[in-house]
């Protein structure tokens, strides 16, 4: 018996609809989409390459607020800790 593509996109499209679950965001990426926070690793390899900031996405000099750190959660920490809201695990 020959095999098609048409007969394994059908298989795959099947398998799909047979597993489909929702989309859900992890309770971090939650926090930061409620408060419009975004992050973003810069080039500075020595110093604090993360920046965190409130605002549009891709908009980091734009936006209300800005943090740098060594790490992204240092930045997202900073970042919170000035906008005064909890951090996404308290």
């Amino acid at each position: 018996m020959e095999s098609s593509i048409s007969d394994t996109l059908k298989f795959g499209l099947m398998i799909d609809n047979l597993f489909r679950m929702e989309e859900s965001l992890s309770p971090r990426l939650q926090w930061m989409q409620k408060h419009k926070i975004h992050s973003l690793k810069g080039n500075d390899e020595d110093g604090e390459p993360w920046g965190a900031w409130v605002g549009e996405e891709g908009m980091p000099l734009q936006g209300k607020w800005l943090t740098f750190a060594a790490t992204e959660d240092e930045a997202l920490a900073k970042l919170a800790k000035t906008i005064g809201v909890k951090f996404w695990n308290e």
